[in-house]
Parts: structure tokens; sequence; C-alpha cells
């Protein structure tokens, strides 16, 4: 969005409401294509460890996750760390995992789904080498095909371009998350 915004492609207003608008769309089309993310992230967590407690108990695990991932999120935002919010949440799912297990009231010490957990690490650590091979791919055909007279040429047809990358950028981002937990 920042993109749009900067080069005047969009008023700010009218990117916000663009971006969150194709972030709504990506969201229906990957659960139409079957992707399940909320599904994988909630599988860190066995259903026994957190549906066998106390009610109390399974509400102090839910908000120690999303306070712990707020509290990190604010954290970077503060600083100017980049952070992603999907690998904020994993972490902090992980880590209630982690401490539900050596609770001494679970006797199972059942606290993480180490085989999911895999899983999503390895999608986190391969997808962004896989990305960013395509896109130096792209890169490079791009390149050998167009001239940096014919790239500069339009400024309407850059505006064009920069709002079309922005449309795609806001599906891509989703489609990625939800290829990180369907490994």
């Amino acid at each position: 969005v920042a993109t749009v915004i900067y080069t005047k492609s969009l008023k700010p207003m009218t990117a916000v409401v663009w971006s969150g608008a194709w972030n709504f769309a990506g969201v229906l089309f990957s659960s139409y294509l079957g992707f399940e993310v909320a599904m994988k992230i909630a599988n860190l967590l066995p259903v026994e460890a957190v549906m066998t407690q106390a009610p109390g108990q399974s509400a102090a695990m839910v908000l120690a996750v999303l306070l712990g991932a707020i509290i990190w999120n604010l954290g970077t935002w503060y600083f100017g760390i980049p952070c992603s919010s999907s690998h904020t949440l994993i972490g902090s799912l992980l880590g209630v995992g982690m401490v539900f297990s050596t609770l001494p009231e679970n006797t199972s010490q059942i606290g993480v789904n180490w085989s999911e957990a895999i899983k999503i690490g390895n999608a986190l650590l391969f997808s962004p080498l896989f990305g960013f091979s395509i896109a130096i791919v792209l890169m490079f055909i791009l390149i050998l095909h167009c001239s940096y007279n014919q790239i500069q040429r339009s400024e309407l047809g850059n505006k064009s371009i920069e709002v079309i990358h922005n449309l795609l950028s806001q599906l891509a981002h989703l489609l990625q998350l939800c290829l990180h937990f369907q490994m």
C-alpha cells in the first residue's frame, strides 16, 4: 500500500480501501480453493490440550497467545523492525504450548503438535527462497525483453502497473500464507 500512496498512484483512503478489498477477496479465493490456514495454525496446539482444560485455563491460553503476539507486534512497530504478524502468531502459539506442557496440572505433558510445527517451519523457511527465485527469473526475463525506455515511457502506464501490482500483491500475500500452512 505504501508504494501506491508514495508514488501518488492512488490517494491514501482509496489505497487502503483497495488493499482491504483485495485482501478480503484473497481470503474468499483461498477458502474457495480449500486452503484452511486457520485450521493449520490451530493444529499447532493439540485440540485435547485446549478442550480438556478448565474454561479459565483455556481462556488464559488464548489470551496469552493474543497478548504475546500483540505486544511483540507493537514493540517491533515502535522500533521500526519489520515483522510478520502470521509469524508472530505462530511463535506465540508455540510459546504458549511449550509453557503449557510444563504446568503441573498438565499430567499428559501435551503442549505442541511438533509434526505440524515442523511442517509449518519448513514452509516458512523455504517459501521465501522459492519466491525470491521466481522473482529473480521474472526480473531477468523482463530485462531481456524490455528496454529501460519502454518501461519508463508512460507515466499513466506506470501508475496503472503500480495499482495492478498492488492488487496482485494483496492476493499473492494471502495465497503465500495459505501455501505456508498446506505443506
